[in-house]
């Protein structure tokens, strides 16, 4: 089969990769210039920024292309154990330590592009061409015969699988062949990221190699984190939802980051600027049901950001699309007929697109700035998780059971499992404040009714207080 993805992306590359595996040609159409291994492309600014592949997303990866991990070490990439060296500091709270199989790699977006695009390129069966824009398709009916370009050649397919991005044409394109089309969720976001690359103090080890800061009570708008990445640079991320942005000037964009608590601060005024800040804005979260229509085009399907936008503060497009490209090869290494690949493909999807959005949403309506349609029963699950927000501060096995559900390797109730299920029952039922042998917490911090804390715990704060025990 004749195969033309849109897109050389993550997700173009990883779809190219597993339909190559599966028997097929494939040739992969991008409108950038693709050379640089080092630099945010042009049609991809997000490259500034900092992304993590979590770690369903690295386990598909390796997958796809065994012996990809050895070669992003060999490109500067750092092993990151997650339960670790990933520092969670989140509700004023540093959450514990945990041992598992949660592993991954710290490395900036166009490096592992480039990496990746590098093995996918040097397939037998795969063609990599850069600045070739796609501007139509080439159609018989309801059936895709392959594409435009944008100096007037025409490639003939089997099939063409979108990974555009948010650039993608396939609504217009569906409409064109007189086709339904999909039903779609949304979300206003009205995040901001400013990142820049800076360089930490070797000599100082911090015992993290990533430091995340979630918002800290239901109000605050602000996050941020710092990572490790190749050539001795770390990235910082500060985010913010609404109108609650970083500024750009570097006296401004260090206030900012002296607000997300004493270690993010410290770390941030010890480093080395590289380089002056950037701003991404992503104003939704939009997800396409496609699941739901009752037809589809004959040799067309969407992939990554064109089926789902998510959050990035999450981390979790780059695994996503990991997992649809993995589904994609595995149906056509089965010989489906064309005209029946979408039905299986959009409803695999769609779980695999729960599993990310789910938790996603329940965390992102805390903020009043967010505006959208509100699943069921959320005030009764964004309780359950502030119970277990809270216990992860003093179990692993529940800050473990949190980042299994984060990096998607649980479903998106995973924190519905017995162990965490429990406590979190016994934890309604008798606040910390009233347990036997519980201290108080610090003078400083406040609690609210529900035994959440209001105030700021510091480093030490959490340390010292390690010896006291929640169900």
């Amino acid at each position: 089969m004749e195969v033309v993805i849109v897109g050389g992306g993550m997700a173009g590359l990883m779809a190219a990769c597993a339909l190559a595996q599966a028997n097929h040609r494939v040739v992969v159409f991008d409108r950038d210039d693709l050379d640089s291994s080092t630099l945010a492309r042009r049609c991809a600014p997000q490259g500034n920024h900092l992304h993590l592949l979590l770690t369903t997303g690295f386990r598909a990866l390796t997958s796809l292309l065994p012996g990809i991990d050895a070669e992003l070490e060999q490109a500067g990439a750092q092993r990151l154990d997650v339960g670790r060296e990933l520092r969670y500091i989140r509700r004023d709270s540093i959450k514990q330590p945990f041992e598992g199989d949660l592993k991954t790699v710290a490395i900036s977006r166009p490096a592992l592009e480039a990496v990746v695009r590098r093995r996918v390129a040097a397939l037998e069966n795969v063609e990599i061409r850069a600045r070739s824009l796609v501007t139509g398709l080439a159609t018989q009916g309801s059936q895709v015969r392959g594409v435009y370009l944008d100096h007037g050649e025409r490639r003939d397919a089997d099939l063409v699988v979108d990974a555009a991005g948010r650039g993608s044409c396939i609504l217009k394109w569906q409409a064109a062949l007189g086709l339904p089309l999909p039903s779609s969720t949304k979300i206003d976001l009205g995040l901001t990221y400013a990142s820049r690359f800076v360089r930490l103090p070797k000599k100082r080890n911090r015992g993290w190699k990533m430091l995340y800061v979630g918002p800290a009570a239901d109000t605050w708008t602000r996050g941020g984190a710092i990572m490790r990445v190749e050539g001795d640079r770390s990235i910082v991320t500060l985010a913010g939802y609404g109108s609650d942005q970083a500024p750009l000037d570097d006296a401004g964009y260090a206030a900012y980051a002296a607000t997300l608590g004493e270690e993010f601060h410290a770390a941030f005024r010890s480093a080395d600027a590289l380089s002056k800040p950037y701003r991404f804005n992503v104003p939704f979260m939009r997800r396409y049901h496609f699941e739901a229509l009752r037809q589809h085009p004959i040799g067309l399907l969407a992939l990554g950001d064109v089926l789902c936008v998510l959050d990035p503060a999450f981390g979790q497009g780059m695994s996503v699309a990991a997992e649809e490209a993995r589904l994609l090869g595995t149906l056509c290494s089965r010989g489906i007929a064309l005209e029946k690949l979408p039905f299986p493909y959009y409803r695999a999807a769609k779980a695999i697109i729960d599993r990310a959005w789910i938790p996603t949403v329940i965390e992102d309506f805390r903020r009043a700035c967010v505006k959208g349609p509100r699943p069921f029963g959320l005030a009764a699950l964004q309780w359950y998780t502030d119970h277990a927000m809270a216990l992860a501060d003093r179990h692993p096995q529940v800050h473990r059971a949190l980042e299994e559900t984060l990096h998607m390797t649980a479903g998106p109730f995973g924190l519905l499992r017995p162990a965490v299920l429990h406590r979190v029952i016994a934890r309604a039922m008798y606040p910390p404040r009233v347990l036997l042998g519980q201290r108080s917490p610090p003078a400083h911090v406040q609690t609210n009714k529900r035994g959440f804390s209001q105030g700021r715990l510091t480093t030490s704060d959490w340390q010292n207080d390690r010896s006291s025990s929640d169900p």
